[in-house]
Protein backbone atom coordinates (compact mmCIF):
# COMPACT_ATOMS: atom_id res chain seq x y z
CA UNK A 1 0.00 0.00 0.00
CA UNK A 2 0.99 3.30 -0.59
CA UNK A 3 0.66 6.65 1.23
CA UNK A 4 1.97 10.41 1.44
CA UNK A 5 1.97 10.29 4.96
CA UNK A 6 1.83 7.42 7.71
CA UNK A 7 1.08 8.45 10.95
CA UNK A 8 1.78 5.88 13.66
CA UNK A 9 0.19 5.75 16.63
CA UNK A 10 -3.93 6.62 16.87
CA UNK A 11 -4.02 8.39 20.00
CA UNK A 12 -5.56 11.84 20.94
CA UNK A 13 -2.50 13.44 18.94
CA UNK A 14 -2.63 10.95 16.25
CA UNK A 15 -5.88 11.28 15.34
CA UNK A 16 -5.73 15.49 15.16
CA UNK A 17 -2.70 15.16 12.22
CA UNK A 18 -4.58 12.90 10.77
CA UNK A 19 -8.01 15.26 10.29
CA UNK A 20 -5.44 17.95 9.17
CA UNK A 21 -3.57 15.70 6.90
CA UNK A 22 -6.32 13.77 5.12
CA UNK A 23 -7.70 17.36 4.10
CA UNK A 24 -4.46 17.46 1.61
CA UNK A 25 -2.48 14.34 1.28
CA UNK A 26 -3.39 10.63 1.28
CA UNK A 27 -2.53 9.54 4.81
CA UNK A 28 -2.72 6.33 6.50
CA UNK A 29 -2.94 6.42 10.33
CA UNK A 30 -2.06 3.33 12.74
CA UNK A 31 -3.18 2.27 15.78
CA UNK A 32 -2.04 -0.78 18.28
CA UNK A 33 -5.18 -1.66 19.82
CA UNK A 34 -8.21 -2.38 18.56
CA UNK A 35 -9.73 1.39 18.60
CA UNK A 36 -8.69 4.83 18.07
CA UNK A 37 -8.45 7.56 20.08
CA UNK A 38 -6.14 6.89 23.15
CA UNK A 39 -7.06 8.45 26.59
CA UNK A 40 -10.30 9.95 25.08
CA UNK A 41 -11.68 6.37 23.95
CA UNK A 42 -9.68 3.60 26.24
CA UNK A 43 -9.72 5.34 29.94
CA UNK A 44 -12.36 7.05 32.05
CA UNK A 45 -10.17 9.80 32.32
CA UNK A 46 -11.62 13.49 30.67
CA UNK A 47 -9.42 15.88 28.32
CA UNK A 48 -6.32 17.26 30.12
CA UNK A 49 -7.01 20.74 29.47
CA UNK A 50 -6.25 24.97 30.80
CA UNK A 51 -8.54 26.44 32.82
CA UNK A 52 -9.69 28.82 29.77
CA UNK A 53 -10.79 26.06 27.20
CA UNK A 54 -14.27 27.31 27.03
CA UNK A 55 -13.02 30.98 25.90
CA UNK A 56 -10.02 30.61 23.97
CA UNK A 57 -6.58 28.46 23.41
CA UNK A 58 -7.71 25.45 21.31
CA UNK A 59 -8.02 24.87 17.71
CA UNK A 60 -11.24 25.30 15.55
CA UNK A 61 -11.41 21.94 14.98
CA UNK A 62 -11.15 20.89 18.58
CA UNK A 63 -13.49 23.70 19.72
CA UNK A 64 -15.92 21.52 17.41
CA UNK A 65 -14.79 18.10 18.10
CA UNK A 66 -16.22 19.30 22.04
CA UNK A 67 -19.10 20.72 20.66
CA UNK A 68 -20.16 17.74 18.62
CA UNK A 69 -19.34 15.74 22.34
CA UNK A 70 -22.07 17.99 23.59
CA UNK A 71 -24.45 17.89 20.76
CA UNK A 72 -24.47 14.07 20.65
CA UNK A 73 -25.96 14.15 24.71
CA UNK A 74 -28.32 16.56 23.42
CA UNK A 75 -29.37 14.50 21.08
CA UNK A 76 -29.07 11.40 22.46
CA UNK A 77 -29.70 11.08 25.87
CA UNK A 78 -32.42 12.74 28.72
CA UNK A 79 -31.35 15.62 29.51
CA UNK A 80 -33.19 18.28 31.30
CA UNK A 81 -34.18 21.42 29.44
CA UNK A 82 -31.35 23.51 31.23
CA UNK A 83 -28.76 21.13 30.43
CA UNK A 84 -29.90 20.85 26.55
CA UNK A 85 -29.82 24.96 26.83
CA UNK A 86 -26.20 25.15 28.52
CA UNK A 87 -23.67 25.36 25.49
CA UNK A 88 -20.98 24.67 28.03
CA UNK A 89 -22.42 21.02 29.21
CA UNK A 90 -20.23 18.67 30.98
CA UNK A 91 -21.93 15.54 30.73
CA UNK A 92 -20.49 13.40 33.50
CA UNK A 93 -20.02 16.79 35.65
CA UNK A 94 -16.46 15.90 36.60
CA UNK A 95 -14.47 18.72 38.31
CA UNK A 96 -10.94 17.63 36.67
CA UNK A 97 -12.30 19.33 32.77
CA UNK A 98 -15.19 21.22 31.84
CA UNK A 99 -15.90 18.19 29.50
CA UNK A 100 -15.89 14.44 30.69
CA UNK A 101 -17.85 12.04 28.66
CA UNK A 102 -18.03 8.61 28.32
CA UNK A 103 -14.91 6.94 26.10
CA UNK A 104 -17.96 5.58 23.49
CA UNK A 105 -19.12 8.68 22.81
CA UNK A 106 -15.12 10.71 22.32
CA UNK A 107 -14.94 7.37 20.10
CA UNK A 108 -18.56 8.23 18.34
CA UNK A 109 -17.63 11.67 17.72
CA UNK A 110 -14.11 10.44 16.72
CA UNK A 111 -14.68 8.62 14.14
CA UNK A 112 -17.30 10.63 13.16
CA UNK A 113 -14.59 13.71 12.13
CA UNK A 114 -12.53 11.42 10.65
CA UNK A 115 -15.40 9.62 8.32
CA UNK A 116 -15.16 12.40 5.39
CA UNK A 117 -11.83 11.62 4.93
CA UNK A 118 -12.11 7.58 5.16
CA UNK A 119 -15.19 7.97 2.14
CA UNK A 120 -12.92 10.04 0.41
CA UNK A 121 -10.24 7.81 0.52
CA UNK A 122 -7.64 10.24 1.60
CA UNK A 123 -7.69 8.07 5.08
CA UNK A 124 -7.18 4.42 5.67
CA UNK A 125 -7.01 3.83 9.23
CA UNK A 126 -5.44 0.28 10.25
CA UNK A 127 -6.04 -1.05 13.75
CA UNK A 128 -3.93 -3.43 15.24
CA UNK A 129 -1.17 -2.56 13.02
CA UNK A 130 2.24 -1.26 14.55
CA UNK A 131 5.70 -0.33 12.58
CA UNK A 132 8.15 -2.91 13.03
CA UNK A 133 10.94 -1.48 10.58
CA UNK A 134 11.67 1.29 8.29
CA UNK A 135 13.85 1.79 5.50
CA UNK A 136 15.24 5.02 4.45
CA UNK A 137 17.36 6.38 1.44
CA UNK A 138 18.84 10.18 1.99
CA UNK A 139 17.16 10.87 5.08
CA UNK A 140 13.76 10.19 3.52
CA UNK A 141 11.86 7.21 4.41
CA UNK A 142 10.51 4.92 1.63
CA UNK A 143 8.69 2.33 3.29
CA UNK A 144 7.69 1.12 7.12
CA UNK A 145 6.96 -2.51 7.59
CA UNK A 146 3.56 -2.63 9.77
CA UNK A 147 2.68 -5.77 12.06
Amino acid sequence: MKTDILIAGGGVGGCAAALVAARYRRVILTEESDWIGGQFTSQATPPDEHGWIENFGCTKSYRKFRNEVRQYYKNNCPLTETAKANPFLNPGDGWVSPLCAEPKVFLTVLKASLAEYVEKGNLQILTEHFPIAAESQSKVVRAVTLK
